[in-house]
């Protein structure tokens, strides 16, 4: 289930950052900018810092596979257009770059995406089997896990 909340919200998935790019593409020089620019680099702090953790975490050759192939090299395609490409034009002002390097930062965006979606369906899925397996179990092995359900349900 860590997994699962990770991915929903950030830090593992960058729908924030991608907003805060979008935010950024309309906003003006000042207080704003400066403030969305300070939270885009803490959203690629907070991606790199869940990134090592997972690295270092048991999952399954599934969730491994999709959070290593899916999601992960264009999460790390989207941050490289957002400070490569559309923060140097966003700073020049340059209206034309900008779209351009915002359709980058989309591009990037919506296949991280679709790392996301693939990985919560298959994380459910698990959970799920894993869950129905436990009950399997427990109801094989009633005195072993009689004090449990009990817990769980004391009617």
């Amino acid at each position: 289930m860590d997994l699962t909340a990770d991915i929903l919200p950030p830090p593992l998935y960058l729908v924030e950052m991608y907003l805060v790019a979008t935010q950024l593409s309309t906003s003006s020089p000042g207080d704003e900018r400066k403030a969305l620019g300070e939270r885009l680099v803490q959203l690629e702090k907070d991606f790199n810092t869940r990134q090592e953790y997972w690295k270092t975490t048991t999952l399954s050759p599934e969730a491994r596979k999709i959070l290593d192939e899916e999601l992960t090299p264009p999460g790390y395609a989207m941050i490289d257009a957002v400070n490569n490409q559309f923060l140097p034009v966003l700073k020049q002002g340059d209206a034309a770059g900008i779209n351009h390097a915002l359709a980058k930062v989309t591009e990037s965006y919506l296949k991280h995406r679709a790392g996301v979606d693939n990985l919560v369906v298959l994380s459910v899925d698990q959970t799920a089997s894993w869950t129905g397996t436990l009950a399997s179990y427990a109801e094989s092995q009633p005195l072993l896990f009689e004090p449990v359900l009990q817990r769980l349900d004391p009617a």
